[in-house]
């Protein structure tokens, strides 16, 4: 009786093992911590004129979670216009284009850096050795000579006149919780036009508060609203332009 009990314990032991072995796993997720990279970068011209279209391409890979953006900044006479890329199916690239405007600098125009990266927050910075003359890099970040990506640009105007402020106005010049005030101001350019707005509300503890203002054709004037909330700051703010 012993010996049979004993062997039942044995089989029931090794059923115990072979189901435990038999369950299923489940496996550890992957973690992406690496940067997408940058195998190659081109410009589809050398020299470019007003009204030209000028392509960028990018061959741009990522081990895991994938792109998620990809941004080339090109500088000129201290100007910047950013390139953001988009990936194309059709090619495989990422791909981005930009057309010479009739204000913007004439010269050579320059990659100041490119960035990338991808869905988890991982980035890279790839910063052009001829426009820094000091390292910027603590880390995610690479120097490199991107010369071979200058582009001459020729046919323009350049822009170097900023808009003049001829009036600003707010309505009411009094408000408690619950009012709308009204920002309008009169601005002018010269040349490109106006492309943006900004006022800042400085209450008193400091905290600002920026009103975008927008054109309206039926005034003529740049306009934008503030709402006071209900736990809005009492007391005398300014204004910052």
């Amino acid at each position: 009786m012993k010996v049979r009990r004993k062997t039942w314990a044995q089989i029931i032991g090794l059923l115990m093992i072979f189901s435990l072995l038999s369950l299923p796993t489940k496996g550890f997720a992957q973690v992406d911590n690496t940067p997408p990279t940058l195998n190659s970068l081109d410009i589809s011209t050398k020299s470019a004129k007003l009204g030209d279209t000028v392509l960028v391409t990018a061959n741009i890979t990522d081990d895991l979670s994938g792109v998620n953006y990809v941004v080339v900044d090109i500088t000129a006479g201290g100007r910047d216009k950013d390139v953001t890329l988009s990936y194309n199916p059709g090619t495989g690239k990422y791909e981005g284009s930009f057309i010479v405007g009739q204000y913007d600098p004439p010269g050579t125009w320059v990659i100041s850096y490119i960035t990338i990266g991808d869905n988890q927050q991982n980035y890279f910075y790839y910063y052009n050795s001829n426009v820094y003359t000091w390292n910027p890099c603590v880390t995610n970040c690479e120097m490199k000579d991107m010369s071979q990506y200058n582009l001459d640009v020729t046919g323009t105007t350049l822009d170097s006149t900023p808009p003049a402020l001829n009036r600003l106005d707010i309505s009411p010049k009094s408000a408690k919780a619950s009012n709308t005030v009204l920002i309008s101001a009169n601005i002018t350019d010269g040349q490109s036009g106006v492309g943006h707005v900004n006022v800042g509300l400085a209450p008193p503890s400091g905290r600002y508060k920026y009103v975008t203002l927008t054109y309206n054709s039926s005034t003529g004037n740049y306009e934008g609203t503030y709402n006071i909330g209900q736990y809005g700051e009492v007391g005398l703010g300014n204004l910052l332009l």
